[in-house]
């Protein structure tokens, strides 16, 4: 296993919903320590908001944010948040902090993906890549920034419907 990466929201709801076979791959890799991944209290609680707006899902919402819960919890691949920051970690409140404004404006991405660059940063040293379904922020230039070891990967969000993992 070689540095630590860091996938987006939408690659880990991909990959739960059995949606992106991309995703999915990513996944296994992750649950078979082929690959180790960082997960912020941002990104758990992005994640766990995005099963609870999803209307369609119904009543496998809490099994799909149980299995994620889990997989963050159990998995020796994943460096993932405690949960005191989860518990007091306010999407809303992160997005519009003075922080979050000013990298916005320095790196001409969108606030939601201002943590995602800051948690690869916080894992600068293992040359990590940034797994996302967003075309706009995958052509994101690290490099025009000096961020030469973060690299950005796009995750086809081809759908392949299955449901097999909850």
């Amino acid at each position: 296993m070689e540095g630590t990466d860091v996938f987006d929201s939408n690659v880990w709801i991909l990959a739960l919903t059995e949606s992106s076979a991309e995703a999915e791959t990513l996944l296994d890799e992750v649950l078979g320590d082929d690959r180790r991944v960082a997960v912020s209290a941002y990104v758990f609680v992005e994640v766990l908001e995005a099963f609870a707006r999803e209307l369609d899902l119904g009543e496998r919402i809490d099994a799909y944010q149980t299995a994620f819960a889990a997989i963050v919890a159990d998995s020796p691949s994943i460096d993932g948040p405690t949960q005191e920051r989860v518990e007091r970690t306010d999407l809303d409140t992160v997005r519009s902090s003075a922080e979050t404004k000013f990298m916005t404006r320095i790196l001409s991405i969108q606030a939601k993906d201002v943590r995602i660059v800051l948690l690869a940063w916080d894992h600068y040293d293992d040359s990590p890549t940034v797994f996302t379904t967003d075309r706009s922020f995958a052509e994101f230039d690290s490099e025009q920034h000096d961020l030469d070891r973060i690299s950005l990967k796009r995750v086809d969000p081809d759908v392949c419907y299955h449901q097999r993992r909850v």
